[in-house]
């Protein structure tokens, strides 16, 4: 009988993109060994979009069982290299005789180079359909294909410049001095911006901002000649928080010729679904300048207390 490994934390933590990533992580596990994935209850918060939209995007049906574990563990929040030390634990769960339920739990963010080298990429590309290869099984990948064609019109035969800015809940954070919730300053973006389209003769630039402030962005870009897309520019009468605004920004995101991220997990993950772009940039931790990256070999967050975000 296949041993159970029990997540009640499952789409607790807080984010669209981390409940994203627990998914790819219980996915990815549930391939490896011969176990059974016990997802908790749904606890009720004040975040619905954060645990109740992506449990239903994914398809996952097994939410909602109560076990007592015979052991837990919180899996590593280091994300440059927690994945071996993760699955050793797990390993070492199932060869012991005397246990038959583990609880864990943790983000699964690692530093993206190991995702890559692991077999995590491979279990990215299947379950979110990337490449699109396959006919769409989930919600989440339906709508993703039919909010690509829907933006394929706007700039189809033009540069997609695509910025996500995220300032609501960051600006919130920072006087708790959260080490990774700092924000982008629009101005300097926007600057930015005009001189990466001008250094590269870009005549039929189209830019989208992706944020959770949208107004506030655009009013910042249309100062300086800008005229930005978001997703109001399809849906008047959108709340910017709704499941709706999340996956045409993660859309927008995933088709991008150019993408400029802020320092968060949607940002990342965003840019793990591209396909169509090698420029990404992101600000560094150090000043806040956009220094390139490569979603796949990068941290997921990077930290001000790192004097330069790591590579391998």
């Amino acid at each position: 009988m296949n041993k159970n490994i029990y997540f009640p934390s499952f789409g607790t933590k807080l984010g669209f993109a981390n409940t994203a990533f627990q998914y790819l992580f219980i996915s990815h596990i549930s391939k490896l060994f011969p176990i059974n994935i016990v997802l908790g209850q749904l606890v009720e918060n004040n975040y619905p979009v954060a645990a109740a939209f992506p449990i239903e995007l994914f398809g996952i049906e097994n939410y909602g069982g109560i076990i007592q574990p015979d052991c837990r563990v919180e899996l590593s929040m280091d994300r440059l290299d927690g994945y071996n030390n993760d699955i050793s634990n797990i390993q070492a769960f199932i060869s012991d005789p005397t246990l038959q339920s583990l609880e864990i739990s943790g983000y699964f963010q690692y530093h993206t180079s190991l995702m890559n080298s692991c077999g995590l990429r491979e279990t990215f590309d299947d379950i979110f359909d990337v490449h699109g290869a396959q006919p769409s099984t989930t919600k989440f990948q339906k709508i993703l294909h039919e909010n690509k064609k829907l933006l394929s019109q706007f700039y189809s035969n033009k540069t997609l410049i695509v910025c996500h800015i995220r300032l609501g809940d960051y600006k919130m954070y920072e006087s708790h001095n959260i080490d990774f919730t700092y924000t982008v300053n629009i101005s300097a973006l926007v600057t930015t911006i005009k001189d990466f389209i001008a250094f590269n003769y870009i005549r039929n630039a189209e830019i989208y901002i992706a944020s959770d402030a949208p107004e506030e962005c655009v009013t910042v870009f249309q100062e300086n000649g800008l005229n930005p897309l978001t997703a109001k520019s399809f849906f008047p009468d959108i709340e910017i928080t709704s499941g709706t605004a999340l996956m045409l920004d993660l859309s927008a995101i995933s088709v991008a010729n150019v993408f400029y991220a802020s320092n968060s997990s949607f940002s990342l993950f965003g840019s793990l679904l591209n396909r169509e772009s090698t420029l990404f940039f992101r600000p560094s931790p150090r000043d806040k300048e956009m220094i390139g990256y490569h979603p796949w070999n990068t941290q997921v967050l990077y930290k001000q207390s790192t004097s330069y975000p790591c590579t391998l």
